[in-house]
């Protein structure tokens, strides 16, 4: 708290005073616009990422801007340590989106500053802890265990890869957590994340290279002002 300070003595000390005060009142006047740039980095700093977290009516994504309804996985958040693979539960953390790949069939390539690719219809994801390739982009046909990513629905049209248990892959920890499409009635994922399509045009044209995907369970906290 800045006290200003004034006398009533003598006007000369009253002169003093008010110049005193005034310059005060520069410093505070200094202080509060880099109070502002210090609160408006700190903001820009938390938009560099997009949260996932519960609300009132189920789970949200937002980057403190704006918020959009999202799924998860069907046995809820779990600890990213007791992860395992084909609990069907989404890992708690912070994960690079690594890249998007899109459906050159049926969309065009997003507007993004994340790296982006075409899917083919050889593409897969290996999700046998056995194997070498676990947790990894694969050519189909593929010995070992693995997804298909070239699928007969539109959950993943358009598909952000996220960095979880990937550097590097440990066996059972859990494979193929994305980020992907769903529709309205769709109640919940195999352990990713999933949006409404415009809602992931609206997402990825304002992600930025590195950007991360925060999954927490702590609900969102009000965002700053002045």
């Amino acid at each position: 708290m800045i006290v200003f300070e004034i006398a009533y003595k003598h006007p000369y000390a009253i002169r003093r005073s008010s110049q005193k005060a005034i310059a005060i009142g520069r410093l505070a006047a200094d202080h509060v616009q880099d109070l502002t740039l210090c609160l408006h980095a700190a903001t820009l700093k938390h938009m560099n990422r997009w949260t996932v977290s519960p609300g009132q009516t189920g789970y949200a994504i937002d980057d403190a801007r704006t918020s959009y309804p999202c799924i998860i996985g069907k046995s809820g958040l779990i600890d990213a340590a007791a992860k395992r693979e084909g609990d069907m539960a989404t890992p708690l953390g912070s994960w690079v989106m690594r890249c998007v790949y899109f459906r050159p069939d049926r969309t065009a390539a997003p507007v993004t500053d994340l790296p982006t690719y075409p899917l083919s219809a050889d593409l897969g994801w290996c999700d046998d802890p056995g194997d070498a390739a676990y947790n990894q982009l694969v050519r189909r046909p593929y010995p070992g265990r693995h997804e298909q990513l070239w699928r007969e629905d539109e959950r993943y049209d358009l598909l952000v890869v996220l960095g979880h248990n990937d550097a590097p892959p440990i066996a059972g920890l859990g494979s193929a957590i994305f980020f992907h499409l769903c529709t309205k009635d769709t109640e919940f994922t195999a352990g990713c994340v999933a949006v409404l399509r415009d809602h992931m045009i609206e997402i990825l044209a304002n992600s930025s290279r590195d950007m991360a995907l925060v999954i927490t369970r702590l609900a969102p906290a009000e965002p700053l002002s002045i």
